[in-house]
């Protein structure tokens, strides 16, 4: 079985920049694109391409028809750089995919909207898509979810947390239970 990996790094969904999570100073961070056929990763710094994906590989691509299951959650991290935001939780999307292949990809970025465009291509081309914590039943559309997203996981997700596995606060990489 191949090490399984977090990309963390901003996200485009057809070219369009959905905005970085804070705390995206981390040169070894990655691009995440979400084109109209496939998921696209890619090094923020070419230089750090060997060291992200390994000897020759500069970008990986995930056509939406070889994913299996795809895995919508959350995890928190703590942000701060001055006194007025020092520790304050933010709140990610964290997205697993299980391809075809058997190997799993697990991506981490700023949570948005327009992500759910993303999940019913990919149910359109095949893949079981879960998502596990009823984000886009609780926040149906745009305005409600940037309304509410932010608000009700700092009320809940210690609780939500705990019941499945989620990093609270992410400072390294272990796997949910989700």
């Amino acid at each position: 079985m191949k090490k399984r990996r977090l990309y963390y790094g901003p996200a485009l969904i057809d070219d369009f920049d959905i905005g970085s999570p804070l705390g995206m100073g981390n040169p070894m961070g990655c691009v995440i694109e979400w084109t109209s056929s496939d998921l696209r990763i890619r090094a923020r710094h070419e230089e750090y391409a060997e060291i992200l994906f390994g000897k020759g590989i500069r970008e990986i691509v995930i056509p939406y028809v070889d994913m299996e299951k795809v895995t919508l959650s959350v995890c928190s991290r703590i942000w701060g750089m001055n006194l007025f935001t020092l520790g304050r939780k933010i709140y990610n999307f964290d997205v697993q995919i299980l391809t075809k292949q058997w190997e799993t990809m697990h991506l981490e970025f700023a949570a948005c909207f327009e992500f759910r465009t993303i999940l019913q291509r990919m149910s359109e081309q095949g893949a079981t898509v879960c998502d596990a914590l009823n984000i886009y039943s609780m926040f149906p559309d745009k305005h409600s979810f940037e309304k509410g997203f932010g608000d009700y996981f700092e009320t809940h997700f210690a609780a939500l947390a705990e019941q499945y596995g989620l990093d609270d606060p992410r400072v390294g990489f272990t796997e949910g239970r989700m």
